[in-house]
């Protein structure tokens, strides 16, 4: 019955608002049902709510239907800041992107309860850059690195790949909290002005770069947004050079599973 029941909840909101994106039905005013996605999703939304005080979509309920799992969750009112970049000012740009990375450096105080590489509760965890499937979780950073790159032994990186990602790969890195998707159509201002940031089905345990890295991987035409990026985060440009390398030679990762 509760099945039947989430299904007219989806039938009737496609009905009146239509989709706002490929996953996402907006069912009310201020409500969105989105699925299929990880549980991992849910568990992020929960998990940074209730260690921060960014502004992410409330979860209300999670359904585990037969065609996956889904969130129902608060619609965030107000404008992306992808639809407003073009129109405001150098400062208000400034001001946003000063705000976002003391989002990010909140994330990045969190401690996971068990050390590794997966998503926030340390389950299976997603990433379009790295493969189309859910992956994980990897009890260190090692492993996780030795994904990326194929299962290619480290020793041969530089002549398969280049001394960045040998570098990259070989060198110690603490595990952060991150987001993992940072672009400008997943940020929001609120009616109330306040920046929110949406879209957490890729987020979880990282190395301490991957935020950094994977805010420059969704390329757009704005460079001062990337110009922002490098002023505001903590900076990774080493291992910039490594993944950019990666993307070129895995330019569809999952393509090659």
């Amino acid at each position: 019955m509760l099945d039947i029941a989430v299904a007219f909840r989806l039938w009737l909101g496609r009905k009146v608002f239509g989709f706002l994106g490929p996953k996402c039905i907006r069912i009310s005013l201020n409500r969105i049902v989105k699925g299929p996605t990880l549980p991992a999703e849910a568990a992020a939304l929960l998990f940074v709510a209730e260690n921060t005080n960014i502004r992410v979509p409330k979860v209300y309920h999670t359904y585990d239907r037969k065609d996956g799992f889904y969130i129902e969750m608060e619609y965030i009112r107000g404008q992306t800041v992808e639809e407003m970049w073009a129109t405001i000012s150098v400062e208000e740009k400034d001001c946003i992107i000063k705000d976002l990375a003391a989002c990010v450096n909140q994330l990045r105080q969190l401690e996971p309860k068990v050390l590794g590489i997966g998503s926030s509760d340390m389950g299976q965890t997603k990433d379009l850059r790295l493969s189309f499937q859910p992956f994980g979780p990897f009890k260190n950073i090692e492993d996780f690195h030795a994904f990326v790159r194929k299962n290619l032994p480290l020793e041969t990186c530089k002549e398969v790949f280049s001394g960045e990602v040998f570098l990259c790969h070989s060198s110690k890195y603490s595990i952060r909290m991150s987001h993992s998707d940072i672009c400008l159509r997943n940020l929001i201002i609120d009616w109330q002005g306040r920046l929110a940031i949406i879209d957490w089905e890729f987020a979880g345990w990282r190395p301490e770069y991957w935020e950094y890295t994977k805010s420059f991987y969704a390329i757009t035409n704005t460079p001062d947004f990337y110009e922002l990026i490098r002023k505001h985060f903590v900076n990774y440009d080493a291992e910039l050079k490594a993944e950019r390398h990666l993307w070129r030679v895995f330019d569809q990762p999952w393509a090659s599973d």
